[in-house]
């Protein structure tokens, strides 16, 4: 969704981490100095997915992912990690209907295509419409009355097929510059805490677009997850500005 509060939340806990394992320096590592910050962190998460937001809890914790490994967090953490987030998604799915559905029909869109399949089926045939080049813009025909939240979680499938694979390509080139520049910016910080948000605000915006890139293409189930910038409006958009805002601040802190 473009309007939900994991976008607050997540740009919160991108500035909570960095100065939190900014102070723990050397001692990541340490249960008895790292377990704070996760009871902190696994709260934050759990807000999030009882909102519930399957897709955005999942952004939130690979971002923070991002940000403890470039803390220097040792491999076996992740693992753990790995572990616990397999077990959240199947508690979510099995207590929540909708995502069960959601899950179901990924897996057989076309079974399922006129109730729970409607709108990935709709949004293959859009990009499927689209082909190498597009309709032309403004010429869609699946976001009249076809394809559901057109203008917001699907707004990708709309650009395809107006714009063909080489203006969905474009759009995914692009945020490839933009996480590299992002991980620049981040090698560049001298301070630790600096260097960690710079990591962190990458990560919110490239995962949660390959997040969105994977649903549209039917690579994975459907979730409520925007597409950063091309999504209208909400709490997505001003988290995407903010975060770019304070990247560009950043760039100008380079070593003399």
């Amino acid at each position: 969704c473009s309007s939900d509060l994991s976008e607050f939340a997540k740009f919160a806990m991108c500035l909570g981490l960095a100065r939190a394992l900014a102070q723990l320096r050397g001692r990541i590592n340490q249960w008895h100095y790292l377990k704070e910050v996760l009871v902190v962190l696994c709260l934050m998460l759990a807000l999030v997915v009882a909102e519930p937001h399957l897709g955005g809890t999942l952004v939130m914790a690979a971002t923070a992912a991002c940000i403890f490994a470039a803390a220097g967090l040792k491999g076996r953490w992740f693992g753990y990690a790995a572990i616990a987030g397999v077990l959240l998604v199947a508690l979510s799915v099995t207590f929540q209907h909708y995502q069960r559905l959601r899950l179901i029909a990924w897996l057989d869109p076309v079974q399922y295509a006129d109730s729970i399949g409607y709108h990935a089926v709709h949004c293959e045939t859009a990009l499927a419409r689209g082909g190498w080049v597009g309709r032309g813009l403004g010429r869609s025909i699946e976001k009249f009355f076809y394809l559901p939240e057109c203008h917001t979680d699907s707004i990708l499938a709309v650009l395809g097929e107006e714009h063909g694979f080489i203006g969905a390509f474009t759009v995914l080139a692009l945020f490839f510059v933009l996480a590299l520049r992002g991980m620049t910016i981040a090698g560049e910080q001298v301070e630790p805490f600096e260097r960690y948000l710079a990591v962190g605000l990458t990560a919110g915006i490239f995962l949660q677009a390959m997040l969105n890139f994977g649903v549209t293409s039917g690579l994975l189930p459907q979730t409520g997850v925007g597409m950063p910038f091309l999504t209208y409006g909400g709490s997505s958009l001003v988290f995407c500005l903010t975060a770019v805002g304070v990247l560009l601040n950043l760039s100008c802190n380079r070593p003399a």
